[in-house]
């Protein structure tokens, strides 16, 4: 994989010396930009696998990466690019190597990114970006084979990026940028063991434009747009679990595997109220209802290693849950954050979820008002508790 990226990367930067200087852009106008980037960072200890309880007897504290991607430079053509002061966005490639490859694998990603100035300085800007795909190949837990890694139990995980980041464009056609990254790897409880891995990445890149950098001029006539909107939505999903305390232990003492292929159904109802501010976003609140066949369910261990399911009451397996909830607002798609709480769940069970829940996710609206989405609803900003698709329908006024 490295010899891939190493020849990509290359690629990338030999293209530009072989094309003529006519601007290569997509049926709008856009400007095709491809990107190399390569980074070096750390490794969040947020379990015993990464703090050295692995084949190695190492902690894992950093990691490098790379990637290749290509997307376009927006140049004003529709009016929601104005808005956004002329991002980019696009596809690209991404992978990643580790002290212990052995333990963890070897990832690579394929994800899409979109990423738009906070503020420009004339041919320079600061950026956030947005980076969301799946990754593959890695070395998962196996009792047999792999029984360390309690980080990633799947070979496949979501991959998501935030980041910030200074470009400065050269000559018009290259740009050179620095930022730094947050990126979360998870299978969204989809099997277990699922700590999640988390990394913090400094980064260098170098940007090639298939056409000179237009000098940007906002329109100057955009009405900021408000209204208000009533949504509701439909959800549902699937997580698997794992024994705990006492029953753990005792699998553990009789050479028994602690994580199982048992399979937890999730539904949510989710409503509220957004307020339009402005041309990128949203904000408001609601409530979100959510049932979760895993509260108050039990597990029991056969002679023969195998599990049986046991649900609890259908109330305990009941929670409801108050909202905050920001949108913001990509043409027909948003990228809704939430943070919220739960107002009503069962105490009188094994299981319980924290007190406080988030959702990270993206949404994309029909001109029906009807929406599809697909969220990471998660605990302590960190574990996923599972992946939820939705359907739903807003009222605006």
């Amino acid at each position: 994989m490295k010899s891939f990226l190493c020849i990509a990367a290359l690629f990338a930067l030999l293209m530009p010396l072989g094309a003529d200087a006519q601007q290569v852009a997509d049926s709008t106008g856009r400007i095709v930009v491809v990107t190399v980037r390569g980074g070096y960072g750390k490794i969040f200890n947020t379990n015993d696998f990464l703090d050295g309880l692995n084949a190695g007897g190492v902690a894992l504290r950093r990691y490098a990466s790379e990637s290749v991607s290509v997307g376009v430079q927006t140049t004003g053509s529709h009016l929601w690019e104005h808005e956004h002061n002329f991002p980019q966005f696009g596809a690209g490639l991404y992978a990643a190597q580790f002290d212990h490859p052995s333990d963890l694998g070897r990832p690579v990603s394929l994800y899409g990114f979109y990423k738009a100035p906070i503020r420009r300085f004339g041919q320079s800007a600061v950026n956030y970006k947005v980076e969301l795909g799946m990754a593959f190949n890695w070395t998962p837990y196996d009792a047999e084979t792999n029984p360390y890694n309690i980080t990633i139990g799947s070979k496949a995980t979501v991959h998501l990026s935030l980041g910030l980041e200074y470009v400065c464009t050269l000559a018009r056609r290259w740009q050179l940028g620095a930022g730094v990254e947050l990126t979360h790897f998870s299978n969204g409880a989809m099997r277990k063991p699922n700590k999640g891995l988390n990394l913090a990445t400094p980064y260098l890149a170098v940007s090639y434009l298939f056409g000179p950098m237009p000098d940007f001029r906002r329109r100057t006539d955009i009405v900021r747009r408000r209204g208000h909107e009533a949504f509701v939505a439909l959800g549902g999903g699937m997580k698997r679990s794992e024994l705990e305390g006492e029953q753990a232990d005792r699998a553990e003492s009789e050479g028994k595997p602690v994580y199982n292929d048992v399979r937890y159904g999730i539904g949510t109802l989710t409503g509220g109220y957004l307020r339009q501010y402005g041309n990128k976003g949203k904000f408001g609140g609601g409530l979100s209802l959510v049932y979760d066949d895993w509260l108050g369910s039990s597990l029991t261990v056969s002679d023969n290693g195998g599990y049986r399911k046991h649900l609890g009451p259908f109330g305990k397996r009941m929670t409801l849950g108050l909202f905050a909830a920001h949108e913001l607002c990509i043409d027909r798609l948003s990228i809704l954050t939430h943070l919220g709480c739960y107002v009503a769940q069962s105490h009188s069970i094994a299981q319980s979820k924290p007190s406080v829940f988030e959702r990270a996710g993206v949404k994309y609206h029909f001109k029906c008002n009807t929406f599809v989405g697909v969220n990471i609803y998660a605990h302590k900003f960190s574990k996923a508790d599972f992946i939820e698709w939705n359907v739903g329908q807003r009222i605006p006024w």
